[in-house]
């Protein structure tokens, strides 16, 4: 996905005011690689994790997450 400076941060501070992880553009529906299910960003999730609800509530309540490899 290539979204252009201001795209990109207006979704990321969208995010971020809802609480919510960023999924992983690869793994979108439409992305490169749908095969693997939708997944959160991980550099969304290293950047802003610690102050996303929907990540903390995933470490409180589930124990954190399943770390894959990212798609070639």
């Amino acid at each position: 996905m290539h979204l252009g400076g201001a795209r990109i941060r207006a979704v990321i501070n969208a995010n971020r005011s809802a609480g919510a992880l960023l999924t992983c553009h690869q793994t979108l529906s439409y992305g490169s690689h749908p095969e693997v299910g939708q997944a959160a960003c991980r550099g969304f999730y290293d950047a802003y994790g610690d102050e996303v609800a929907g990540s903390r509530f995933a470490h409180a309540v589930m124990g954190g997450f399943d770390e894959i490899p990212a798609p070639e």
